[in-house]
């Protein structure tokens, strides 16, 4: 009886051993991560307040997940990790847990982070110690993945949930190696699949360009900058595969995306095949060449013929950012060049410190261009200079002439003519004042041209400095040193200290005030306020002395006023009935008012038209406005007008404009009843028909007055009956306007 009793409690002792084993966290887990958690047992959602014993909260879980991290919006990896853990409980996985341990700064932002926690949690006053005990500095998010008894299995689990998702439960070392070896096989599979058993069995590298049929500029760029690389990239690196993949099903895949591969081999591709390459790349589902294209570099093991990935979702952008010198374009190599690009930047902040060291290059700094082109040190330059503008522009903002063109609107300039006049003109007259006068400056152009032919057409007229075309990458690295892609920054020439960063803005200011530092500017900001004020008295004395000359005149006369625009805006000569505009403006006689039941006619010759004008009619806008403005007669309510960009008038072009005002407006007529006529040189056809509709005139029940809208290179002489027309209105019972001139 004794021996039985023996052999029996041995036996319970035995399977209360292995239930504590397996169903109960292990005393390891409870000592690194603390007596409590943290959690809500049963809840989704964290409850900040609750403590729970660690080992109720870990029983049974045969793996744990530290979860490292800040829960910043852009946290790495954190949106798959929350989905594969959803999947996996869901799905009845309760046999791991992940655990959060905060990388944030204060109780207080731990304490809301918890408040909508889906994991249980790490006590802030715990976090400390395991951070050190896992070696985690920054606010890099990491999973560290351990076993039940607090054994590191890899810190590396967040990269491994990105590329694996849920397939990597049950979290541990077996399970790891057997996906990448399936994954792996997969990939061999897929890559035999895609090239038929055809490629080279030298090639080291296989490129797949993954893109629509459909021919778009983004695809086509890419697909042409591959294929120019190809030729460098073999000799570099020997052989390489590459392949368009068409992301879509075709019936004809070669045929169909030609032109998106641009030369480069094309293979159709099926869903099954589609999925299965997506598989093996271990790539997110959001993963969607179809609209623009992906490129996913593979990598040869040179004993065992085994492909690996090197690169996929941003290696098509690194290719277009970096070329051949960021091959394989992975997260490696890009990692290496902008470690390299940030040395060259520390670099060059400590050379600009002394006498422009930072631009120190090659033969030197050169002025002219061509045969003709000489260099001087960048030191001497600085021993000569007080200050330097560096000036990131490019030959086409230099010398690209004003298109001023018949019909150009300055309200919507076309591609960069003021620009390029500002720059020829402005920064070059007070660069030649400034060394005229003596002043230590120097202006040093740093190109942004396309081609040494672009680059020499810039300095074979420019009186400064450049550093040669040949120095691109360190142009490149000079503009994110400043950051800046094109503007001029004046700096110290003895320690590189900047003086100004809107150098052309100051040198726009003039050389008086030099030498544009903060002082300098303020003085002409001053300046600039008392000139406007001084300006806008005198342009005010003109335009009243203008006006009282009219107003002057025996008899019944029109009285042009400015109606919307700045002072100096309307340009009046009315002794010779020639209207022009200092800026964007409208002028209108409001006292010629063609009142309801009249009828009225009035010409206006073109005299110059190489900026938009309009001329028309108005009634509400009799108030004037003394602001800038976009708004013209016809787009104005209470206007219509027609238009210089639409009509195509030409110098010495009259038109005829005659309205017909109804005693009562018709209010079933969108028009409200009103009848206008425009002619060409006394063509009342040449605008398909007497009348123009569209008139937005509806309402203007006090009658209508002329009206003209224009902007610098819009001149008019205009005719409200003061001489003879020079054609006859559309009817005899038309009268001149002068008639209805109060």
């Amino acid at each position: 009886l004794g021996g039985h009793l023996l052999r029996h409690l041995k036996r319970q002792s035995t399977c209360f051993r292995a239930m504590n084993r397996f169903m109960s966290c292990s005393p390891a887990l409870t000592k690194m991560l603390g007596d409590t958690l943290l959690a809500k047992i049963g809840g989704a959602v964290l409850d900040n307040n609750t403590l729970t014993p660690t080992e109720k909260v870990l029983d049974s879980k045969k793996a744990v997940g530290l979860y490292f991290s800040d829960s910043s919006p852009e946290s790495y990896g954190e949106d798959e990790l929350f989905k594969s853990y959803l999947r996996l409980k869901e799905s009845g996985k309760d046999d791991f847990e992940f655990v959060f341990v905060s990388l944030l700064p204060t109780k207080e932002d731990f304490n809301r982070r918890c408040s909508s926690l889906f994991w249980p949690a790490v006590p802030f006053e715990k976090v400390d110690e395991i951070k050190k005990l896992f070696s985690v500095t920054g606010t890099k998010p990491r999973l560290s993945l351990i076993d039940q008894d607090g054994k590191l299995i890899t810190n590396d689990g967040l990269d491994l949930i990105v590329k694996y998702g849920k397939s990597l439960h049950p979290f541990t070392e077996e399970r790891i190696k057997a996906i990448a070896t399936e994954k792996q096989a997969l990939l061999n599979d897929v890559v035999r699949a895609i090239f038929a058993g055809s490629i080279d069995p030298k090639a080291r590298h296989a490129i797949l360009v993954l893109g629509p049929a459909k021919l778009s500029p983004f695809v086509s760029n890419a697909a042409r900058r591959l294929r120019a690389l190809l030729g460098e990239l073999e000799a570099r690196h020997g052989p390489a595969a590459v392949r368009y993949l068409v992301w879509e099903d075709s019936a004809r895949p070669a045929a169909d995306a030609a032109d998106a591969a641009s030369g480069l081999p094309v293979v159709g591709t099926d869903r099954l095949l589609r999925g299965r390459l997506l598989d093996a790349l271990c790539t997110q589902p959001d993963f969607s060449p179809a609209a623009t294209p992906e490129l996913v570099v593979l990598t040869r093991d040179r004993d065992s013929g085994a492909w690996t990935v090197t690169s996929t979702t941003e290696a098509c952008h690194r290719m277009m950012l970096y070329g051949l010198g960021g091959f394989p374009w992975s997260d490696a190599a890009a990692a290496a060049i902008q470690e390299a690009e940030e040395r060259r930047l520390q670099e060059l902040r400590a050379a600009a410190a002394s006498s422009l060291g930072h631009l120190r290059a090659g033969r030197g700094l050169q002025r002219g261009a061509g045969s003709s082109a000489t260099f001087e040190d960048a030191g001497a330059v600085a021993a000569r200079s007080d200050a330097v503008g560096l000036y990131f522009t490019s030959w086409y903002w230099l010398n690209t002439p004003n298109r001023a063109r018949r019909g150009a609107d300055v309200r919507h300039p076309e591609g960069g003519d003021a620009e390029a006049s500002l720059a020829r003109h402005t920064v070059t007259s007070c660069y030649e004042a400034l060394r005229a006068a003596g002043r230590r400056f120097e202006v040093v152009y740093i190109s942004a041209d396309s081609s040494q032919a672009e680059f020499d057409q810039s300095m074979c007229a420019a009186p400064w400095l450049a550093l040669p075309y040949e120095h691109r990458e360190l142009a490149q690295d000079l503009r994110k040193l400043y950051q800046v892609n094109s503007g001029m920054i004046i700096v110290d020439a003895s320690n590189g200290r900047i003086i100004n960063y809107e150098g052309r803005m100051a040198l726009e200011c003039g050389a008086d005030y030099w030498p544009f530092d903060d002082a300098a500017m303020e003085r002409a900001r001053t300046d600039e306020l008392k000139l406007e004020q001084r300006r806008r008295e005198e342009e005010r004395a003109v335009e009243t002395a203008e006006i009282a000359l009219q107003e002057a005149r025996p008899g019944p006369k029109a009285v042009l006023r400015r109606l919307r625009g700045p002072f100096g805006s309307m340009v009046l000569a009315s002794g010779e009935r020639r209207l022009g505009f200092g800026s964007f403006a409208t002028v209108g006689a409001a006292n010629c008012v063609v009142p309801p039941g009249g009828k009225g006619y009035y010409e206006v010759e073109i005299v110059e038209c190489t900026a938009a004008g309009q001329v028309g009619w108005a009634s509400d806008i009799t108030e004037v406005w003394d602001k800038p403005t976009l708004l013209g007669i016809g787009e104005m309510e209470g206007s219509w007008a027609a238009d210089s960009r639409s009509q195509g008038w030409m110098p010495g072009d009259v038109l005829g404009l005659a309205v017909s005002v109804p005693v009562e407006q018709d209010h079933d007529d969108p028009d409200g009843g009103f009848a206008i006529w425009l002619a060409l040189n006394g063509d009342f056809d040449a605008f398909d028909g007497s009348t123009v509709g569209d008139s937005d005139l509806y309402g203007a029940d006090r009658g209508v007055f002329p009206a003209v809208t224009g902007q610098p290179g819009f001149t008019v002489k205009y005719n409200f009956g003061e001489a003879p027309f020079k054609h006859a209105p559309p009817a005899p019972d038309f009268q001149p306007l002068l008639a209805f001139c109060k």
